[in-house]
């Protein structure tokens, strides 16, 4: 049942004493209610046997949470064991499950886990576990990935370390973010986060076994609702959660004659409190550096600091899973009735006590947003990034105008080359100040062109006074050279060498 329920209402108004005159107006107002039924649950623990011991009406207290991509589910709770059935029958990992529905009988599973430490306290039995995430959690990564996708990453990760556990149909082609990684004995969730936070993604197990991954903010919730007055018990106090900030944004753009523009925004205040957090976007589209730096600036700035994230308590909800978006309303407490993303839920069962706790974002993710950042993926082609040396910057020069200083070079339909044959030509490009003002710490510089050896490629920091010959395609410290004015100088030794196109990726002092 949709808690979304539209009212049609039709006022007259009579307007004069004297006239019988009607005057009809429609109005469609939205209005949220939470559902007409209390949500039943249902609790069950599987022995090794097989045996399924119903617990629904024995549980003292219980305690079941769930999170998203950071969140690991775990569950407690605590039974009569006054004559000994459970002492010796639960030993550990047998299974825990949870169901919840807006039904007389509850038969929806909503977690699933295993049992970790069944305990004895007085005539009581006490048993703590997590979700089946577990299996995953404890193992350790050694993968080595070069410009692939983060969901194709993902299906590889758990088709090599899941022992064939989970469902991954749910798991995309693609996700639009290309990474390289390098991982050595590194945890599995922590992967798992370094993927997420890459592609602007979200990753949870859900009870049927089934791994989702799936865009922050795409999944709306249309059963259950928190509203004021009908199902809200508190709002909690909100405060900043820093695994949402992104103070590193590096942006790869498009490639363009084989050189492909980098740019890096970084928000060194944000660094210094948090350590560094960065979001890789490789866009196309953009054809400029000053569209990555301004793509980098504006991501950094909506995410460099962290979001309001607090807590909301209200009667038990069925259907919520982390990650989904719910419906909330509760004016006087700031939160105007909208969609608000879930981070973690938590629900507790007890003698007097019904309730679930949801962790929310208090910026709310609109629908309007959700299909924009849908079409704008769909309709970027990722290209491969070309930058193993892990750099911040990149600046290309295409030739499409005819730029810099000539001595015996011309630039003739986008290509640099000799102007006369025989002799020695030299093209000086414009001098460019880094992004940040910081002297460049080291450079690669890559070029396109014909006949490439036939060049010589020098490199000036401090605006043309001192160059330094460099290698392309290696990473190079310049030594004799030192600052924040970059300038390329372009010696053509070959009467058959023409440049199409250069490159240089360089990283700035802090």
């Amino acid at each position: 049942m949709s808690v979304l329920v539209v009212i049609l209402a039709t006022f007259a108004t009579l307007h004069d004493d004297k006239m019988a005159a009607t005057n009809f107006k429609k109005i469609k107002p939205n209005v949220w209610i939470p559902p007409i039924y209390t949500a039943n649950y249902k609790i069950t623990v599987e022995r090794s046997d097989g045996t399924v011991d119903d617990i629904t009406d024995e549980i003292i207290n219980l305690v079941v949470e769930d999170g998203v991509t950071e969140g690991i589910g775990t569950f407690e709770f605590e039974l009569p064991n006054p004559n000994e059935t459970y002492t010796t029958a639960w030993t550990g990992n047998e299974i825990f499950r949870y169901y919840k529905d807006y039904a007389p009988t509850a038969t929806t599973l909503r977690f699933r886990g295993r049992i970790e430490k069944p305990s004895k306290i007085a005539n009581n039995v006490k048993v703590t576990g997590r979700s089946e995430s577990l299996f995953v959690v404890e193992r350790t990564v050694t993968k080595k990935f070069s410009d692939t996708d983060t969901a194709v990453i993902l299906l590889d990760l758990f088709n090599t370390y899941g022992d064939s556990r989970y469902t991954l149909t749910s798991i995309p082609a693609t996700s639009g973010t290309q990474i390289s990684v390098d991982w050595v004995d590194k945890p599995f969730w922590d992967a798992v986060i370094e993927l997420c936070f890459a592609s602007n993604y979200d990753c949870i197990i859900y009870p049927d076994l089934t791994v989702q991954f799936f865009a922050i903010g795409s999944i709306n919730n249309e059963t259950d609702a928190i509203v004021f007055d009908l199902n809200l018990f508190e709002v909690g106090d909100f405060a900043p959660d820093l695994q949402f900030v992104r103070n590193q944004v590096r942006v790869y753009g498009g490639v363009i004659e084989g050189s492909q523009i980098i740019y890096t925004a970084n928000d060194t205040t944000s660094q210094t409190a948090n350590g560094i957090r960065r979001r890789n976007i490789s866009d196309d589209t953009i054809t400029t550096f000053q569209q990555a730096v301004d793509l980098g600036n504006a991501t950094l700035a909506e995410e460099k600091n962290p979001p309001q994230v607090g807590e909301i308590k209200a009667v038990l909800l069925a259907t919520i899973q982390a990650g989904e978006n719910i419906r909330i309303s509760a004016p006087f407490d700031g939160l105007d009735l909208d969609f608000y993303r879930c981070l973690i839920w938590k629900d507790e069962i007890s003698q007097d006590m019904l309730s679930t706790t949801v962790t929310i974002n208090k910026q709310p993710k609109r629908i309007s947003n959700v299909f924009k950042d849908r079409i704008n993926r769909e309709s970027r082609t990722q290209s491969t990034t070309s930058n193993p040396e892990d750099l911040d910057f990149a600046k290309t020069e295409t030739y499409s105008t005819d730029v810099g200083t000539h001595s015996n070079t011309e630039i003739v339909n986008s290509v640099l080359k000799k102007a006369v044959a025989g002799s020695l030509g030299t093209w000086t490009s414009p001098s460019s100040e880094t992004p940040d003002g910081n002297d460049v710490s080291s450079i690669v510089l890559l070029a396109a062109g014909t006949n490439t050896p036939g060049a010589t490629f020098k490199v000036s920091l401090n605006g043309g006074d001192t160059f330094e010959t460099v290698t392309l395609d290696t990473l190079t410290t310049l030594s004799s050279t030192v600052g924040s004015e970059i300038q390329v100088k372009i010696e053509l030794d070959d009467d058959d060498t023409q440049i199409s196109s250069y490159t240089i990726q360089f990283n700035t002092s802090t």
